[in-house]
């Protein structure tokens, strides 16, 4: 029985190919990203700004979030299911539902549980005599 051995060099940055550990030049991509995230920062600080940085990426948004984690970023946008329109509807109506599923939840806990156990921690933590002051705007 004859083993098959297969080498692949992929020829993107993007880091999206299947099967593959990394592509040639993503590290690199990664750096210069990192990079970039590294001198924006002190301007943006100095001057009170926000400072927006795009990296490039087809499909995957490795390279932003790669570098948004080395860098330091505070948010990181990797909008991957707007190549994929079918996707992004299913993205949206799952995160619809999960919402309002959890917003009805934490109602119906404070609805059905703040007698019960509300009332004790309140008075657990010490909390009463600040409940009542907001309770008297309302």
């Amino acid at each position: 029985m004859a083993a098959l051995l297969l080498f692949d060099l992929s020829p993107g940055v993007d880091n999206d190919v299947g099967a593959t550990e990394a592509a040639v030049g993503y590290h690199t991509a990664v750096m210069v990203a990192t990079e970039a995230i590294d001198r924006l920062q002190p301007t943006a600080a100095s001057h009170d700004r926000v400072m927006i940085l795009e990296v490039m990426g087809r499909d995957s948004g490795q390279i932003a979030l790669a570098a948004g984690i080395a860098g330091g970023a505070d948010v990181i946008l990797v909008p991957m299911c707007l190549a994929r329109p079918p996707r992004a509807w299913a993205y949206a109506a799952l995160c619809t539902v999960a919402s309002v599923a959890g917003g009805a939840l934490g109602y119906a806990i404070g609805a059905l549980l703040f007698d019960t156990v509300g009332h004790w921690l309140i008075s657990v933590y010490g909390y009463a005599q600040k409940i009542e002051t907001v309770r008297q705007f309302y």
